[in-house]
């Protein structure tokens, strides 16, 4: 069983799904960061909209509730927490994100960013192993 599976049958279906994403979705993210993302980290997207996964993982785009990556990354700009080259896909919620840098992707590592003292640490090979991490996604 892949990770994308698992964690589907793993965690329990919203009462209410939200829309799928729809292509337009992925080409206007892809188009702000000029990348692309692997179909694990799209497929992880979609059971986002289905299922309840606990945790500050950012939406594709603006939902009811929740965070976009493209509105955690305005933000962070702004506040200077950010270079344009990371992507946020977590909000970790003290002001602190886990990011992928877009002139890695489709095949990015994955990078904690602490706000307090500039530090980034590199937490993963991919996005596939970080949400693969018991840490960071319960399952």
């Amino acid at each position: 069983m892949n990770i994308i599976d698992k964690i589907r049958n793993k965690t329990y279906k919203r009462s209410e799904p939200y829309k799928p994403n729809l292509e337009s979705d992925w080409n206007k993210l892809e188009s702000l960061f000029n990348c692309k993302f692997d179909d694990v980290f799209k497929n992880f997207h979609e059971v986002l909209l289905t299922n309840h996964i606990e945790g500050g993982f950012l939406t594709i785009r603006e939902i009811y509730n929740c965070d976009s990556i493209k509105t955690v990354y305005e933000q962070e700009m702004e506040c200077g927490n950010l270079t344009e080259d990371y992507i946020p896909i977590y909000d970790v919620g003290n002001g602190d994100c886990v990011c992928m840098k877009a002139s890695e992707c489709p095949q990015s590592k994955i990078y904690y960013i602490s706000h307090d003292d500039d530090q980034i640490e590199c937490l993963h090979d991919s996005f596939k192993d970080l949400i693969s991490d018991t840490d960071w996604i319960e399952i």
